[in-house]
């Protein structure tokens, strides 16, 4: 498994918590599993969109929303689950916050699959629940695990940024300099962009 070859990661869930690996050649069409699955894939791996589109067994649209370029937020519902876009926080060495990550997901009773570009931190903390044991029991728990992961991985780059508004308006009242407006405009066009993705998700 690496981000080459697509596969980054993939359990059988065993609803306790924990789960077991997978490798694509367990990730057939027809493949059957003791309970319900997680499949999390590179957007630009060697397999990955031949998986999505040929032995997924997801619909072409499904598969076209898991493969597509940066998109907002946004939720989407089809007879047999259900097609999702959320972002987090860019946490990645010399990366800027408000460059949004995103994390495409597919859902339904049986299966999650999880799609990325980036590295997202909150997706890395489930997989290591998995792995220990204390992790999501189904695909709606993994789900609900993945969207508070990506909540609380942007609480502390909100609180930085708001902290340093309010020491920079304190300083801004003894010493207007321009420095210090400057710095004030580049943090209101990040907590801008921050929230035109936070908003709708």
């Amino acid at each position: 498994m690496s981000e080459q070859d697509g596969l980054l990661g993939a359990f059988v869930l065993d609803g306790k918590g924990g789960g077991r690996d997978l490798g694509w050649e367990d990730l057939k069409k027809d493949a059957a599993f003791e309970g319900p699955v997680w499949i999390h894939l590179h957007r630009q791996g060697e397999k990955s969109e031949h998986w999505l589109r040929k032995q997924s067994g997801l619909s072409q649209l499904a598969a076209d929303a898991l493969l597509a370029g940066e998109t907002r937020p946004r939720v989407a519902f089809m007879h047999d689950g259900i097609v999702m876009t959320l972002r987090g926080v860019n946490l990645n060495p010399g990366a800027d916050p408000e460059d949004m990550v995103s994390l495409r997901i597919w859902v339904d009773e049986k299966r999650i699959v999880t799609v990325r570009l980036r590295k997202l931190m909150a997706v890395n903390d489930v997989r290591e629940r998995v792995v220990a044991g204390s992790g999501p029991l189904n695909t709606s728990d993994t789900l609900r695990m993945l969207a508070a992961g990506l909540v609380e991985r942007m609480g502390p780059v909100i609180e930085d940024m708001n902290d340093e508004i309010d020491a920079l308006e304190d300083d801004l009242v003894t010493n207007p300099t321009a420095d210090i407006r400057q710095r004030l405009k580049e943090l209101r066009r990040q907590a801008i962009s921050l929230r035109r993705y936070l908003a709708p998700q």
